[in-house]
């Protein structure tokens, strides 16, 4: 196999690495964009596999997915004991500061098309 169908095999499978985190966290291409402060476009070409992903990138989708950086690797390239952040995320880290995530609001439920009740005071008497 030569050099550029390796080079862009590693580049599809770390692609294909990084959306089956995505998947498993239920996060979009476009979410990962804003915290990591990248464009749609950037990101969503890098999750194709048309562009590779650079250290950086890794590094700190890694952080925000709450992996390690070799998780994002090809599985034949991992290291044998993983640690949940490695020294590489952790100098992204003390670098950059980790990625702000945002806090959601709690799920209220919706009542359907049901209109509201309406509440409906009693008649008076009208003063003599």
């Amino acid at each position: 196999m030569s050099t550029p169908a390796i080079a862009e095999q590693y580049r599809m499978t770390v692609a294909e690495e990084v959306r089956v985190h995505l998947a498993r966290r239920r996060m979009s291409g476009v979410k990962l964009a804003q915290l990591i402060n990248r464009s749609q476009v950037y990101v969503s070409r890098r999750l194709r596999g048309e562009v590779p992903f650079d250290i950086d990138d890794l590094a700190l989708i890694a952080v925000v997915l709450g992996v390690s950086v070799s998780d994002l690797l090809p599985p034949s390239t991992r290291a044998s004991s993983p640690t949940l952040v490695d020294p590489l995320a952790q100098r992204v880290i003390a670098t950059v500061g980790a990625p702000k995530r945002r806090r959601t609001q709690p799920h209220t439920p919706i009542r359907g098309n049901r209109p509201s009740p309406v509440r409906v005071r009693p008649l008076t008497p009208a003063p003599a």
